[in-house]
């Protein structure tokens, strides 16, 4: 792994920003085993060749604007006979407040169907995109 930082060339408080940085980075990865238990899956037989597979992602903010996702590995995929279409589910916990985007809804050609979410106290709860998105 190549990060292309030279750590002579920092600063003490930037190598300290630096290291509080990575260490809440680290604190928000383990805590990923707790929280609510999320379960989606496809909504019947998913057909990728009409807009690209199926997934579901962890949206966060970019802190200089805009956002990324993490993507979450399905924990089944069974595909048809042919293996043209596929069934899906994916199962991971999440914490209150995490914002989720899905495409598991097989469209047509024309139309591509995103689901968003947020999860909240009780469980997952529909959202709008701009609300995930922050639009």
């Amino acid at each position: 792994m190549n990060l292309n930082l030279n750590l002579a060339e920092l600063s003490l408080d930037e190598l300290k920003a630096l290291s509080a940085a990575v260490a809440e980075e680290i604190k928000r990865r383990l805590r990923v085993g707790e929280g609510i238990e999320i379960v989606l899956e496809t909504d019947g037989w998913y057909d990728p060749r009409k807009n690209g597979g199926a997934y579901v992602a962890i949206v966060r903010d970019r802190p200089g604007g805009g956002v990324e996702r993490e993507f979450v590995d399905p924990v089944q995929k069974v595909y048809d006979s042919k293996r043209r279409k596929y069934r899906a589910k994916w199962v991971f916990r999440a914490l209150p407040g995490t914002r989720i985007e899905a495409r598991i809804r097989s469209g047509s050609w024309r139309n591509e169907h995103r689901d968003y979410y947020v999860v909240g106290p009780d469980g997952l709860r529909e959202a709008s995109q701009g609300e995930v998105l922050g639009l």
